[in-house]
């Protein structure tokens, strides 16, 4: 039976977690976990950040601020620049970064 020999990585500590892997790879996962405590330690982590994550509002506005600076910056950026360059650099608005991460999260 194969074993892991370094230690879990993100992604199976995250299934680990959720209860996802199937039962052959949660017993690897879990022999391992119990030689290594720094893996266990980061289990940890996972675990805790996946709780602080279930205590965040379902859903999440900024301030009315912000989109009204989101939008006079759109508007400044469409008055000031050609068509080609304005849809080649629309990620370099930090503000506009933001507002869409915030309604991914939110989303979720």
């Amino acid at each position: 039976m194969i074993e892991f020999t370094d230690h879990l990585d993100l992604e199976t500590l995250s299934a680990h977690a959720d209860g996802e892997l199937n039962a052959v790879v949660a017993a690897r996962a879990k022999r391992h976990l119990d030689a290594c405590a720094a893996c266990r330690a980061q289990l940890e982590g996972v675990r805790h950040l996946v709780a602080a994550a279930h205590d965040l509002p379902r859903s999440a506005a900024p301030p009315p601020e912000v989109w009204t600076e989101i939008r006079a910056r759109i508007a400044r950026e469409r008055a000031g620049t050609s068509a080609g360059t304005r849809t080649a650099h629309w990620w370099h608005n930090g503000w506009l970064a933001a507002a869409a991460a915030l309604v991914l999260v939110a989303g979720t």
